[in-house]
């Protein structure tokens, strides 16, 4: 090769080496001007939003919570009375001729049900995510805490100037200083691990306001600072989050997907914002200041849904269990998750849907599905069916919501074990839950005026009362009507059309 060919190459490849390093050179500039013009819209949004927050806010009058169904409930349980029949008297022989030999009929083959295994989902060990080396190199800026939610422990890191915050006076000026001053702080690796934890232990909306309500009782002993730091993350986070307040007292207002009983809400713009603090006490509020814009891009509204139920710590509690069905008594311990009876405590009461379509513990399906699946094996769709509706008719003691807890409550299956007694709504919730995941039969809740039953779809023709619904014909099998079988309805609702309540598919 001549000597000038080779300084051709060596010259070109300098080119081409000079060329990479400007263009990443240029791509690196690129990069910092994105992050830059990123930041700097953050810090405007927030600027923004401060300045809003410090104009005159406007008192709103509020709507009180309401209510699912204001028909009365039955006092005392509803019954059949068994009545024993009367000895036969056989009378005297008469000689009779005998009767012609008739060709005797088929036998009827009843196809018996297969029961499905449940499934049960193992627990979850959730560890504490390692921390990235960026976030370990400005640890000395943030409080590390391990926080225990439901069993299951993480840290988090707060930024240190979110503690020890107070309120000289409660209004609009202070708030807008509040906000002010936590979007200045480093809030990013804590909004990073609360969506960690959502995905981990398949957190739903309300699961992650109350993670984020109890992260917020870690900065302050203060009521109004906590509503406030709850107020910040659940924006950040994109939820569509207000705050009012009134005598001092500020409240936190959420929209819901679903409607939530019992609890003040307001409207603003033709959309319901629920006092969502207010849970607890039930406190209802005449009126609040409040403001009319929304934070910037957020935009979500809370989703009550409970299609997985979350990941937590199992923690069991065991209640025996008895009934009679055609003179023979069955018994047995059944277990149940303290945790969930804990978590759904504080849930808001909302559209009896959901619970229907709920999920049971682990320790419900291992232990009561477990012990009732030999009682129903084998046994024809209709035999399979009658067992349910007696278990869960005679094996529980009754009283309305209002008797037991002062208001509606409804129970998923775990609470329905774990409480002393039990309505219509939460016996109709359990049957249901039991029918779909044993039997594999199709079921619709029933909701008439004052009361919850529900109906099943079955593969054979049975006779009684029945509704057609979606195409399909299901017949009543009301888990409240004590020691009614299959088919019989309640003399009160007899001539009344219920609203179908549907299931999804298992």
């Amino acid at each position: 090769m001549s000597v000038v060919k080779k300084l051709f190459i060596s010259i070109l490849i300098l080119f081409i080496s000079l060329s990479i390093c400007f263009a990443e050179s240029d791509f690196e500039k690129y990069l910092k001007q994105q992050v830059q013009e990123f930041n700097a819209f953050k810090e405007e949004r927030d600027k923004e939003f401060t300045n809003f927050l410090k104009q005159q806010w406007v008192e709103f009058n509020s709507f009180k919570g309401m209510k699912r169904d204001e028909t009365p409930k039955p006092i005392q349980k509803p019954i059949i009375k068994i009545v024993k029949p009367k000895p036969v008297v056989k009378p005297k022989q008469v000689t009779k001729p005998k009767p012609v030999s008739k060709p005797k009929p088929k036998p009827v083959v009843i196809k018996k049900i297969e029961i499905p295994k449940p499934k049960v989902k193992p627990p979850v060990v959730v560890k504490p995510k390692p921390l990235p080396k960026t976030i370990v190199q400005k640890q000395d800026k943030f409080n590390k805490k391990i926080i225990n939610y439901f069993g299951i422990k993480t840290l988090f890191l707060f930024d240190r100037k979110y503690f020890g915050l107070k309120l000289a006076n409660v209004n609009n000026d202070s708030i807008s200083k509040f906000w002010q001053m936590a979007s200045t702080g480093d809030y990013e690796p804590l909004i990073t691990e609360i969506k960690n934890v959502k995905k981990k232990l398949l957190l739903n909306d309300w699961a992650v306001y109350e993670l984020v309500d109890r992260l917020s009782q870690e900065i302050s002993n203060d009521e109004n600072i906590k509503v406030l730091f709850s107020w910040f993350l659940m924006n950040k986070m994109g939820y569509q989050t207000k705050v009012g307040y009134i005598n001092n007292k500020i409240y936190l207002l959420m929209p819901s997907q679903q409607p939530i009983y019992e609890i003040t809400y307001f409207k603003f713009d033709g959309i319901k914002y629920y006092a969502v603090n207010t849970y607890d006490n039930k406190n209802f509020i005449k009126s609040l200041y409040t403001y009319k814009k929304n934070y910037p891009n957020a935009d979500l509204k809370l989703n009550l849904a409970l299609n997985n139920m979350p990941i937590i710590n199992e923690v069991p509690g065991e209640k025996q269990l008895s009934f009679k069905y055609k003179g023979k008594e069955y018994s047995f311990k059944v277990k149940y998750n303290n945790n969930y009876v804990r978590f759904f405590k504080k849930y808001p009461q909302t559209d009896i849907g959901i619970y229907f379509n709920a999920d049971a513990s682990n320790d419900v399906k291992e232990t009561l599905l477990n012990d009732l699946k030999p009682i129903v094996v084998n046994k024809t769709e209709q035999e399979a069916v009658n067992i349910l509706l007696r278990f869960v008719q005679t094996a529980f003691d009754y009283k309305t919501d209002q008797q037991q807890f002062g208001y509606e409550k409804y129970l998923l299956p775990d609470e329905t074990i774990y409480y002393p007694y039990s309505d219509c709504e939460d016996r109709s919730v359990l049957f249901a839950y039991l029918v779909r995941n044993l039997l594999g039969l199709e079921v619709v809740g029933l909701d008439f005026p004052g009361h919850v039953s529900t109906a099943v779809h079955f593969k054979g023709n049975v006779a009684g009362d029945s509704f057609m619904f979606n195409g399909k014909k299901y017949v009543i099998a009301d888990p409240t009507y004590i020691n009614a079988t299959i088919g019989m309805t309640m003399p009160k609702y007899k001539n009344v059309k219920p609203k179908f309540i549907p299931l999804k598919t298992l």
